[in-house]
């Protein structure tokens, strides 16, 4: 199953390369924590956008590779692929990112209606 990822991975980002050289975005991404309960998390993420007009508009993939290591516990990695999405109306803002590591489906969304209330 790892293999196939990698494959998929690595093909994805061969056909999205043309594209990017036109109307795309493409930026890295690292995030490292460790907190006082001994846990610590890293990740290393590719960001490959097929379409991006702005911050709050863009189509695109994301390629992660994360370390967890919980509690003082043993660590462990995964490899990570998403598609992600923004877009926006005059009074709502949405974006998601939907991907899996080849077992279970992760991923995280946000709706927000951008109006000023009284």
């Amino acid at each position: 199953m790892k293999r196939l990822r990698l494959a998929v991975l690595a093909t994805l980002a061969s056909v999205s390369a043309p594209l990017l050289a036109q109307v795309g975005a493409a930026h890295l991404e690292l995030f490292a924590s460790d907190d006082a309960d001994d846990t610590s998390v890293t990740k290393a993420g590719l960001t490959l956008d097929y379409r991006f007009e702005d911050i709050e508009r863009y189509r695109g993939i994301k390629l992660e590779q994360v370390r967890i290591r919980p509690l003082g516990q043993p660590a462990w990695q995964d490899q990570r692929i998403y598609y992600r999405f923004a877009d926006r109306t005059d009074h709502w803002a949405w974006n998601a990112q939907i991907g899996t590591d080849g077992d279970t489906v992760l991923g995280s969304a946000s709706l927000v209606r951008d109006v000023a209330r009284r």
